[in-house]
């Protein structure tokens, strides 16, 4: 018999989760603290009543205000709920967004990776073929003047393009530093779509 195990869910889809169960739980505390300021309004009408009226004793009085308390101390304790709860969503959605930059961060650093391998392959091949070149062009510029020209280009080219290239390097080490620690919207495109 084989086991089966949960399939984990992933970050995102977590937090999206924790978030949407939260934000499901406080459309029925707004109706349950409405319920109460309801109540509560109803019992103060009462209570006023029943004080200009003049025509209730003592012990009806104070179970009117008892009753308007208790109204009052659960709408005092709904609201520090919902406060509570509203808090709770407000980290959630800011842990969703945090991962999601995270992500789209991580991403994009992928990218410039794959981007610089690719990069790196081609130059070595343009090098190469600068170094295949020059041999064979210089040998046309003992007797043409263009061909001089161009030999001096393919030269310049294997001193000029490798220390291009070490620049490069570097501005793209900076970027894909910066793309990490400070995620710039022009690097990291963030999809907070659900």
């Amino acid at each position: 018999m084989a086991l089966s195990l949960p399939l984990r869910k992933e970050p995102a889809a977590r937090l999206r989760a924790d978030r949407d169960k939260l934000t499901t739980r406080r459309p029925d505390l707004v109706s349950q603290l409405d319920a109460e300021k309801a109540t509560a309004s109803s019992l103060t009408d009462d209570l006023h009543t029943a004080l200009i009226s003049g025509n209730v004793s003592r012990s009806e009085i104070a179970a009117k205000e008892a009753r308007l308390a208790d109204a009052e101390r659960r709408v005092s304790g709904l609201t520090s709920a919902l406060a509570a709860l509203d808090i709770k969503i407000v980290e959630a959605q800011s842990a969703l967004d945090e991962l999601l930059a995270s992500e789209a961060a991580e991403q994009a650093v992928a990218d410039l990776s794959r981007g610089r391998q690719e990069y790196a392959a081609k130059l070595n091949a343009f090098l190469d073929a600068a170094a295949e070149f020059l041999p064979a062009v210089a040998k046309l510029g003992e007797h043409a003047f263009v061909a001089r020209e161009l030999a001096g280009l393919a030269r310049s080219i294997g001193v000029e393009v490798p220390i291009a290239a070490r620049r490069l390097e570097g501005e793209l080490d900076y970027i894909a530093d910066m793309i990490k620690r400070e995620r710039p919207a022009q690097f990291v495109k963030v999809d907070r779509a659900a």
